[in-house]
């Protein structure tokens, strides 16, 4: 599951965010034939339990399966990794 998009202080590009649990990409996975990007747990989870009886991309529906899916390149990590968040105290003034 990704992270809760409010805990970040920027606006978030949708590119990072996952179309499956729709927080920030945790440990992004990216879909070789289409290039949309998931969590890794989303897009397992999605694959092993189709709606229908072939799995589907979540966003532009091609075919797909595990040998599908590579881990995003690192510049997404980076990306994600430098992301600022919002302290959990920041009600309070933080």
């Amino acid at each position: 599951m990704g992270y809760d998009i409010n805990r970040f202080k920027s606006r978030l590009p949708n590119e990072i965010i996952c179309g499956i649990c729709f927080g920030v990409l945790d440990d992004p996975q990216e879909l070789i034939e289409c290039g949309h990007m998931f969590c890794h747990q989303c897009i397992n989870r999605w694959i092993d339990e189709p709606y229908y009886n072939t799995p589907t991309c979540p966003i532009c529906r091609r075919d797909l399966c595990a040998d599908d899916i590579r881990p995003a390149i690192d510049s997404v990590r980076q990306y994600i990794n430098r992301l600022r968040i919002r302290c959990d105290f920041d009600h309070l003034g933080c």
